[in-house]
């Protein structure tokens, strides 16, 4: 699978878990990367590029804090 495919896959679950659905509430950012983390642990997705992602989250979330 080409890069933007793999990316894209890991951004679609990560948005799918931190939405609301009819059965379950939304999850917060950390549950959300721990599941996604543990299928990248599980070679579904590319686990680098799960913590790429993550990388990005906690390097955002440290340039937005005042």
């Amino acid at each position: 699978m080409d890069f933007p495919s793999r990316l894209l896959a890991c951004l679609d679950i990560y948005q799918a878990l931190r939405e609301s659905r009819p059965y379950r509430p939304a999850m917060d950012h950390k549950q959300a990367m721990e599941i996604l983390k543990s299928i990248g642990e599980n070679n579904k997705v590319d686990s680098m590029i799960v913590n790429d992602i993550d990388n990005i989250f906690a390097a955002t979330a440290k340039t937005h804090i005042s």
